[in-house]
């Protein structure tokens, strides 16, 4: 006799793994969406000479750390969804991992809040790379986990993109970690350190 159940047999295998995935999407979205929502406006200075010139001075450097922050949520979301392109199926800690990494993106608006409403604030700069490595982190160990044997993914998935990707997934958390001594610095230097995001793509220039 067959050591499949009847609910193994019968059951979509990729049914989970799609509505998992669309929670994840739907959530990044929510809180993509959140930044803009949370964001402080100052106050319009209407006693000033050109009240719309000094207000966009006022908002510069915020709009500056939203982009950033929504640039790298980006390049996070597009991974992830990478990832899950490859995965086959799902298991109890598969599922544990992407909900705890979940919970992180959930707290994105929080942390982005605290850079723009405590700008002079290091250590708001500091929970706010912590959060972005989070997401980072679990994302790795759930690559690992659902590549270990390749266990959730291809039988035949090659060694080669299993590890392609690890590496791909490695530069956000990396960076992050980077803007964390940054931030102690100041507020510019965490800005500049989002620039090494751009490494691999300059490095894949010049190898051209």
């Amino acid at each position: 006799m067959s050591d499949i159940s009847a609910e193994d047999r019968y059951a979509d295998p990729q049914g989970p793994l799609t509505r998992l995935q669309f929670i994840v999407d739907v959530v990044f979205a929510i809180a993509m969406v959140a930044f803009a929502i949370t964001y402080p406006m100052p106050e319009v200075e209407k006693t000033a000479a050109d009240p719309l010139r000094h207000l966009l001075s006022e908002m510069a450097l915020d709009l500056v750390s939203l982009a950033l922050t929504y640039a790298v949520v980006a390049m996070y979301w597009y991974k992830h969804t990478m990832q899950f392109n490859y995965r086959k199926r799902l298991d109890t800690g598969q599922v544990v991992l992407q909900l705890t990494s979940m919970f992180g993106i959930l707290l994105l608006p929080l942390s982005v809040w605290l850079t723009l409403a405590l700008p002079d604030f290091k250590l708001s700069y500091v929970i706010h790379n912590v959060n972005l490595v989070w997401l980072g982190f679990f994302s790795i160990i759930a690559w690992n986990q659902a590549t270990r044997d390749n266990r959730l993914v291809d039988k035949d998935l090659p060694a080669e993109v299993v590890t392609s990707v690890r590496k791909a997934a490695l530069l956000e958390p990396t960076v992050m970690v980077i803007g964390i001594f940054a931030a102690l610095i100041g507020p510019v230097w965490w800005m500049l350190s989002f620039l090494l995001l751009l490494a691999p793509a300059l490095g894949g220039r010049k190898e051209k």
